[in-house]
């Protein structure tokens, strides 16, 4: 990584200054010229679209698309060092969703692009102690309907998506995409690649999991997916004013088996601080709000996460 001295304050002190935090934010870019980016999702038919303008045409010879979040790391480690003890985190990630078009204009020293891996910087690497083959679970930052930098934006709940995965490799420092970053700062980046097919089958697995689970049974009739998203929508359906709601997946051995979808509607109005399940049959649901417990015998019970749950099949 570059590194910059301030010896003055004079004019000449900051032109070298300026020059060179552009040429230490060139070089993380690779062949990247122009990055538009929202915090809303574009469709990806925009990006060819947009491709074959001859406007566009005269000025680049590409266009690439892509996802960026703000994301977590947890590395489990090989299977002999897998205790919770040995495990290391890494918050402050950028995560960025590619595939061969945004992989080419990156200096990539003839790294495999990920397509059911992740690959990491040399920094994210050494904080989480992780190595080829290792398995990290990854939580993934979800946008706000709002933006959190507006005056109404960080009002909402923070809504993270799991996902487990292999580390494919490590960048090193020495490479140009070890050190992308959109943002110019002096830091050297935390930065990890996945996927942009994989990331975007992740974000709407809870939607999509009935369509692969019951693919093959006849009398399966499907919904339709824009009514479930807008079920599930906790920042525009008016049934979670007076609600909250959590969405699990519910994974076993690698593989995942079935969805939850946990809703209870909020006994008083400070928000719920726990929910969980209790009693000798653990068939007791005990929910914490303010200062108040309340119970409620529901016809579910709980589990222990150290027990493996065999889903029932599908009655149809």
């Amino acid at each position: 990584m570059d590194r910059i001295l301030i010896v003055d304050d004079d004019d000449d002190t900051a032109v070298l200054l300026r020059d060179s935090l552009r040429k230490l934010s060139l070089s993380r870019l690779g062949n990247v010229d122009f990055a538009l980016h929202s915090h809303r999702f574009f469709r990806e038919a925009s990006v060819v679209a947009l491709s074959e303008q001859p406007e566009f045409r005269q000025r680049f010879a590409v266009a690439a698309p892509g996802l960026v979040f703000q994301a977590s790391l947890e590395c489990r480690g090989s299977v002999e060092k897998s205790e919770t003890s040995n495990r290391t985190r890494a918050a402050g990630v950028t995560l960025y969703g590619t595939d061969d078009r945004l992989w080419s204009l990156l200096a990539n020293e003839g790294v495999y692009c990920p397509s059911e891996s992740i690959v990491l910087n040399s920094r994210l690497a050494d904080e989480l102690r992780a190595r080829a083959g290792d398995e990290v679970t990854l939580w993934v930052e979800l946008p706000a309907t709002i933006p959190r930098d507006t005056l109404l934006g960080g009002q909402e709940d923070q809504t993270t998506q799991e996902i487990r995965l292999y580390v494919q490799g490590v960048l090193p420092d020495s490479i140009g995409a070890g050190r992308f970053d959109l943002q110019p700062s002096q830091q050297f980046p935390k930065v990890a690649f996945v996927g942009l097919q994989m990331l975007q089958k992740a974000l709407n697995e809870f939607v999509e999991l009935p369509f692969t689970l019951c693919r093959n049974e006849p009398h399966w009739v499907p919904p339709l997916r824009m009514a479930v998203k807008e079920l599930l929508d906790r920042e525009k359906h008016p049934f979670y004013a007076n609600a909250q709601a959590e969405f699990f997946l519910a994974r076993q051995g690698g593989r995942t088996v079935g969805r939850i979808a946990a809703i209870i509607n909020k006994p008083q109005p400070s928000a719920l601080s726990n929910v969980a399940f209790g009693g000798p049959d653990l068939d007791t649901l005990y929910v914490t709000a303010g200062d108040k417990v309340f119970r409620r015998l529901v016809r579910r019970r709980g589990v222990f996460p150290w027990q493996p749950v065999k889903p029932p099949p599908p009655r149809l």
